[in-house]
């Protein structure tokens, strides 16, 4: 079970980081 909460958590960050980038990117 802890280790499908930490690829849930690592899924988010994964996403979170993607956004940030995508944001740079257009600016």
């Amino acid at each position: 079970m802890a280790l499908v909460g930490k690829e849930r958590v690592i899924a988010r960050i994964d996403r979170a980081l993607a956004y940030i980038e995508a944001r740079m990117a257009a600016e």
